[in-house]
C-alpha cells in the first residue's frame, strides 16, 4: 500500500479584508501604544531611571525611522536621527562608567523631536509599508548583533 499525501488547505481569513487592512493607516489603538511606550522610555531617561529596556525602546524608534528614510519617507528627519544615535552611544558610554543611563537637556529634546517627526512618518504611510519597515529595522538588528563588527585600523 502506497503513502498518499494529503493535501491541507489553511483558511488564512478573507484575502479582502487582508488587504483592505493594510492598505489603511494605523489605527489609534495601536498608535497609542507605541506612542505610551516611547513617553515611557522618555520619561524615564528624563528622571533619571532608565533601563536597557528604555534604551532598546529608543533604538528601536531610531531604526524604524531610518529605514522610513530610506524607503523615501521624511528625509527631513535625517538630522533628528543622527543626533538621538549620538544620544544613544552617549549614553551607553556614560552606563559604562558610571553605572546609571541617563540624558542631558538636549538629548531629550533631540529624542522629543524625533518621535514627533516618525509619528508624522508612520501617519503618512499605510499600515503594510509601516510593517514592512519595522521588519526591515529588526532584521538589520539581528544582522548586526550576531556578526561580528570590523575592527578599525
Amino acid at each position: 500500500m502506497r503513502k498518499h499525501t494529503r493535501r491541507k488547505v489553511w483558511g488564512l481569513g478573507d484575502a479582502v479584508s487582508v488587504a483592505i487592512s493594510g492598505a489603511c493607516v494605523i489605527d489609534d489603538k495601536r498608535l497609542g501604544l507605541l506612542r505610551a511606550a516611547e513617553r515611557e522610555a522618555l520619561d524615564a531617561f528624563q528622571f533619571g531611571h532608565a533601563t536597557w529596556k528604555h534604551w532598546g525602546c529608543i533604538t528601536a524608534l531610531v531604526q524604524a525611522a531610518r529605514v522610513l528614510v530610506e524607503m523615501g519617507v521624511g528625509p527631513e528627519v535625517l538630522p533628528s536621527i543622527e543626533a538621538v544615535e549620538r544620544f544613544l552611544e552617549a549614553a551607553q558610554a556614560r552606563h559604562a562608567t558610571t553605572g546609571r543611563l541617563g540624558a542631558t537637556g538636549p538629548d531629550l529634546q533631540a529624542v522629543r523631536d524625533l518621535s514627533e517627526y516618525h509619528d508624522l512618518q508612520r501617519t503618512s504611510i499605510d499600515l503594510a509599508t509601516y510593517q514592512r519597515a519595522v521588519e526591515k529595522a529588526i532584521n538589520r538588528a539581528r544582522n548586526a548583533t550576531s556578526s561580528p563588527k570590523p575592527c578599525a585600523a
